[in-house]
């Protein structure tokens, strides 16, 4: 079995490094893997990612001019394997998480995506508690950190799209309830937003990532509350953390109505390395 591990990577990401480092060790059971790197961004040869990722040994390395994580997707995704393995390239993954993802894969005839859990580290400071909050509930969908693909069913993805994580599980789960399945032992773990302002540009993101999806008729991957009242998902939570639980509420409902009324814009964000 031909194994890829596909990480599209902005230009100026550092952490890049550590990443390489961690899928490496989890390849090393596979008798036919490599790792692919997608540097995007202008002057991409050049960049720190490039920089950072010359210390890793046995790195394949694509560079593209356009600064666009979906266009580095749909670059990885021919390069040709049975299953490919994207990662951001920022996170940390725990030892033997990819073997779990193919295995999953295998497990299941049906399914085209294996998808690993994610999980924020402890965070350092008010915007960073408030940005763990949703990640103690179970929300389904795609964890774009990292997943695993039956290579030959990956589609093109639009080069537009905000959610890149959401719109694939769109994807996929247009083929029936067993097209998603999750690798229990898989694990990525990434850094929480440490400050207001990219707490904001990551909800401002994701609403209108949904809002996007929403126009193009995709549908979104459930919500814990559609599988359990409000109130008991509230309970899930202690008392301390409820001023916290409040303030990602009022963050997402400002982000939802900015969204409606402007085309957002967003830089990128420092490393989010866990």
């Amino acid at each position: 079995m031909r194994v890829v591990a596909a990480v599209p990577c902005h230009r100026d990401e550092p952490g890049v490094a550590r990443t390489l480092i961690d899928l490496s060790d989890n390849l090393e059971r596979f008798d036919d893997a490599r790792i692919v790197v997608c540097i995007n961004g202008p002057a991409a040869e050049s960049s720190p990612a490039a920089t950072a990722i010359a210390e890793v040994p046995g790195i394949e390395v694509r560079f593209l001019e356009q600064a666009s994580k979906a266009a580095a997707w749909n670059l990885l995704r021919r390069e040709p394997a049975d299953i490919t393995v994207f990662s951001d390239a920022d996170v940390r993954i725990a030892p033997g998480s990819l073997t779990s993802l193919v295995e999953a894969l295998e497990k299941h005839p049906d399914a085209v995506l294996a998808t690993a859990r994610q999980e924020p580290s402890l965070p350092d400071s008010v915007p960073g508690r408030v940005a763990t909050i949703p990640f103690r509930l179970h929300w389904g969908g795609v964890a774009g950190t990292l997943y695993a693909a039956r290579t030959g069913w990956l589609p093109e993805m639009p080069e537009g799209v905000i959610l890149d994580d959401a719109w694939l599980w769109a994807a996929a789960s247009a083929m029936g309830d067993g097209g998603v399945v999750a690798a229990a032992d898989a694990l990525a773990t990434f850094r929480p937003a440490s400050s207001w302002r990219d707490l904001w540009r990551q909800r401002l993101r994701a609403e209108a990532g949904k809002r996007q999806l929403r126009t193009w008729g995709l549908r979104l991957a459930p919500s814990p509350a559609a599988a359990r009242p409000s109130v008991a998902t509230a309970r899930t939570y202690g008392i301390a953390e409820l001023p916290f639980v409040a303030a990602l509420a009022a963050v997402k409902l400002g982000a939802s109505v900015w969204s409606r009324f402007r085309q957002p814009e967003w830089g990128t964000a420092p490393t989010t390395k866990g």
